[in-house]
């Protein structure tokens, strides 16, 4: 995408975003109580090498996967810290699918190539101990298609035997119990670097669609954090308002291991024009001329106008409101039509963009 000059709107780059952020980000908005959670949970994970099972749900739109992200920020400022953010896949079968999502953010994490160069430094002292960390000694260290046969191996794929011969490992990874150990092998490895694995598990509540194998993909991670006593963080991520509902997806056994519970509730009108200052000001040239390009009575009529149209103000209706507005508007100060947004022209070009509420 070609970059676009937006300085007559005293804007670096585009404000406001429905899609959540694509990678770690610093940006956090309001919600205070939320924020001093989660930074506290990340300076005690650093400082405590005890594990912890912790759970975050909300109302769509609430702010989850920025959530993770903001926690994968953070994390990524401590050397001692492996944060790994994975999205359940749409569809899960098992526990296997979900293993397969966690060694594909592995490898796009680069932590495989991690584990891998750090086995084959140890290699001419204590030599190779199992098939998993012949596969991984592959990653960083072979041909590319010798990392792309460990990477199928690591993944549970169906490898030829003649690939497992050549990597030097004697069978595949089939069932869930071989996702479980592989798994607590891996984490075994990263303790072995000195780093704790902050797990960050999204869109959790896809495994209510498991049915009968539910308790399967459940105690697969039961099991995990059962016997990772130590080094292992994992935030476990639902859209739900609902206690309960998290309870039934995760079951009793697993619930009562949480740690904390964090949710993020909904907003009200102070903090929805809190928020929408707030993005404009982290993303401005001249913090100084925020809210520019809104006026001052613009931001509270649209968060108002919002308020009215929907039963949950969240931070994504508020963000598309503002988006809609702001895409409008940006043309029209660039032709010199406005020279600002003000309350009429917000309302106006907001039931324009939007003249039903719609679900988002």
């Amino acid at each position: 995408m070609p970059d676009v000059d937006l300085s007559h709107l005293n804007m670096a780059e585009w404000p406001f975003s429905v899609v959540p952020p694509a990678g770690p980000t610093g940006v956090w908005v309001g919600r205070e109580d939320a924020q001093r959670r989660m930074r506290a949970l990340i300076r005690s994970t650093g400082r405590v090498g005890v594990s912890q099972f912790l759970l975050l749900w909300a109302d769509f739109g609430a702010g989850k996967t920025h959530a993770l992200r903001y926690l994968e920020f953070l994390a990524r400022e401590n050397s001692h810290l492996a944060p790994l953010y994975v999205v359940t896949p749409r569809g899960v079968r098992t526990f296997v699918d979900l293993y397969r999502a966690i060694i594909d953010a592995m490898h796009e994490a680069g932590l495989l190539q991690t584990i891998g160069q750090d086995i084959f430094d140890r290699t001419l002292k204590v030599g190779v101990e199992s098939d998993l960390e012949r596969a991984l000694i592959r990653i960083p260290t072979y041909n590319q298609e010798t990392a792309k046969m460990a990477l199928a191996l690591l993944r549970a794929d169906r490898v030829p035997a003649a690939e497992l011969r050549e990597l030097g490992v004697s069978r595949r990874l089939e069932t869930a119990a071989d996702a479980v150990n592989a798994l607590d092998q891996l984490l075994g490895l990263v303790r072995r670097e000195d780093r704790h694995m902050l797990l960050l598990l999204d869109e959790m509540q896809e495994l209510a669609d498991l049915g009968r194998r539910l308790p399967e993909a459940v105690g697969g991670l039961h099991k995990v954090f059962d016997r990772n006593r130590e080094g292992l963080t994992m935030v476990c991520s639902f859209t739900t308002g609902s206690q309960q509902a998290v309870q039934g997806i995760v079951g009793d056994a697993l619930f009562d291991r949480a740690s904390v519970a964090l949710t993020l509730p909904a907003l009200d009108q102070e903090a929805g024009v809190e928020l929408a200052v707030g993005l404009l000001r982290a993303h401005s040239l001249e913090p100084d001329r925020c809210p520019f390009p809104f006026e001052p009575e613009a931001v509270i009529a649209l968060v108002a106008e919002t308020a009215k149209r929907t039963a949950v103000l969240s931070p994504r209706r508020v963000i598309k409101a503002f988006d809609c507005v702001l895409r409008v508007a940006e043309l029209d100060i660039e032709d010199g039509v406005i020279d600002a947004v003000d309350a009429a022209y917000a309302r106006a070009a907001y039931l324009q963009a939007s003249p039903d509420e719609e679900p988002i």
